[in-house]
């Protein structure tokens, strides 16, 4: 009897430039139960040979499984990623050439018993300082340092594009979102998209994709969440302390 077969399907997006791609065989089968399964086949073409390019791999599955890069010499980890070992997602930045090599040197590793989909996405990215792909919602995150009033904050985040998409203060609408952003920067007290400034008591997003998007009601922990909305607040919050406080920070 042949060995049962499990597909990885790679779902591949390039977020940069038009004319630049990356491609590999679209369909790789992986014995099931066989560790070290080499992943090849990757080419990337009409990217700046000298240009450093952010990258994000990650595999989505139900089957237990983890990846490796075994070629990883001209690669930087991003902050928040520890290994390239055994892992179900990795952020790196390199030049064209390290990418490429990187990329086929990947080896999927399963103990799964049973036939299965693994679908294993990679996004390359340019590389801005300070910057950080979320595979797990595909937004781009940019961490500013220094002490900055709110009103500024919030300008610069409207004002600021990333290939032509436009920034907003960050809005935080999961666990992993947040774990996420607490994994990228030590930093505390950052500044994010929510305000009760339009009317006491209804907190609510400000800019992006939720904007308007009412979340929780109250000036007390005694308050409500509104919906099946995502809140997170640290103990005794909100308090409407002092002269009061219209506007979340997390990390605090």
């Amino acid at each position: 009897m042949g060995r049962i077969k499990k597909n990885i399907l790679f779902f591949l997006f390039s977020h940069i430039i038009i004319g630049q791609t990356l491609t590999t065989s679209l369909t790789q089968n992986i014995p099931v139960d066989e560790n070290n399964v080499e992943i090849q086949n990757f080419l990337l073409s009409g990217y700046g040979a000298s240009t450093t390019y952010k990258v994000s791999l990650s595999a989505s599955t139900t089957l237990a499984s983890t990846f490796s890069l075994l070629t990883t010499t001209g690669l930087t980890r991003d902050t928040g990623y520890t290994s390239w070992t055994n892992v179900s997602s990795v952020n790196f930045t390199g030049t064209p050439s390290n990418i490429q090599n990187g990329l086929n040197s990947i080896v999927f590793n399963t103990t799964t018993v049973v036939d299965g989909e693994i679908i294993f996405n990679i996004v390359v990215t340019e590389q801005v300082a300070n910057t950080f792909y979320n595979p797990d919602n595909g937004h781009i995150y940019k961490f500013v340092a220094g002490a900055i009033r709110i009103a500024d904050a919030r300008a610069a985040a409207l004002a600021s594009t990333y290939n032509g998409e436009p920034g907003y203060l960050v809005n935080i609408t999961s666990d992993d979102e947040q774990n996420f952003i607490w994994n990228k920067t030590t930093a505390q007290n950052i500044w994010t998209g929510l305000s009760d400034k339009d009317v006491e008591g209804e907190w609510a997003w400000m800019d992006g994709p939720e904007a308007g998007e009412i979340i929780y009601v109250g000036a007390t922990p005694t308050g409500t969440a509104s919906g099946s909305s995502y809140i997170k607040w640290c103990s005794n919050e909100p308090n409407d302390f002092n002269i009061g406080e219209d506007y979340m920070v997390t990390a605090w």
